[in-house]
């Protein structure tokens, strides 16, 4: 027999049975400005990581990340066509990595028991082109 959520301790049904936002419930406004208050000192962290095609955490099935560059400062008399002066342009990428591959890009759809996401869900509202209803 599987434990129920309560059982477990988690958080579904917390706020009724169709929320999707889970414990995001509990960042008000008010949370974040008392939040703001138990601060003493700043550090930076750079979470970020370098969309490279080797190195990472990388997975055969989820192929390597690219980067395809759209336009650059080379594209001069493009940026002109629309109006721009004479050293004005833009850099324009196109991106294409799997969600879990250098970054973290998740929801409660990524992953299910018993049939079911977060809340109850099931799993068969999820397609693999449309996902999550």
């Amino acid at each position: 027999m599987t434990a129920t959520t309560s059982e477990r301790g988690g958080n579904w049904g917390r706020w009724g049975s169709e929320d999707e936002r889970g414990a995001l419930n509990l960042l008000t406004d008010d949370a974040v400005l008392a939040a703001t208050r138990m601060c003493k000192t700043g550090k930076l962290y750079r979470l970020g990581l370098p969309i490279d095609r080797v190195g990472g955490p990388l997975l055969d099935y989820r192929g390597t990340p690219q980067r395809l560059t759209l336009s650059s400062q080379t594209d001069g008399r493009r940026n002109a066509m629309y109006g721009a002066a004479p050293g004005v342009g833009a850099n324009e990428d196109v991106l294409v990595l799997a969600s879990h591959t250098l970054t973290h890009i998740d929801a409660f759809s990524h992953v299910f028991g018993d049939d079911k996401f977060y809340n109850g869900f099931s799993n068969d509202e999820f397609a693999s082109y449309g996902g999550a209803a």
